[in-house]
């Protein structure tokens, strides 16, 4: 996405709640999680500012809190492509607020990344996303060139995130924290 898009909350809300879009992630929801019984789409700004845009409710009673990264472009089979880990807000004043990487305010289970007109989605736990972040973070930072940073314009600031390699997840992260599925 081009870094000249000023990106509107309530604007990719709308999208995000699309029919389109919520049948994308009911799909990818029912292959994780074969005993969802309800999804709980939150709309409690609170909630959704520490992370949970869904709520699963299992057959066993077990209630999944998930954040939602749905994008509108693709990726291919082998997910060759990148997640915007988002480490920082610069404010017009420049003060700086910790990103949803970087807050330790969280309630989320799980980073739910879909590619939805590709069909693709992956599910990545979010305490072993964490404690992969805190291990190789400022390296992703430091390595990644300058103008690959991500400097993405919001209204009244600016949300920094650095591009990280679903294959360099895939492989780093424990097989039972990273879940990528097909619809």
């Amino acid at each position: 996405m081009p870094t000249t898009t000023v990106h509107r909350f309530r604007k990719s809300l709308a999208w995000s709640n699309s029919p389109k879009v919520r049948n994308f992630w009911r799909a990818a929801y029912a292959m994780k999680w074969p005993t969802v019984e309800w999804i709980e789409y939150v709309t409690d700004l609170h909630l959704q500012r520490h992370g949970v845009d869904v709520r699963l409710h299992l057959a066993n009673g077990e209630v999944v809190c998930v954040d939602e990264k749905s994008r509108d472009y693709t990726v291919d089979a082998r997910f060759t492509a990148d997640i915007a880990i988002e480490y920082a807000h610069e404010y017009h004043d420049g003060s700086t607020q910790p990103g949803w990487i970087e807050k330790d305010d969280m309630y989320t289970n799980w980073l739910a990344y879909g590619w939805v007109p590709s069909g693709r989605a992956c599910f990545i736990d979010w305490l072993a996303l964490r404690e992969l972040w805190r291990k190789s973070g400022k390296t992703w930072r430091m390595l990644c060139p300058e103008d690959k940073l991500i400097k993405a314009p919001n209204a009244d600031y600016r949300t920094l995130s650095v591009p990280v390699w679903l294959p360099e997840l895939e492989q780093r992260l424990p097989k039972a924290a990273f879940f990528p599925v097909g619809i």
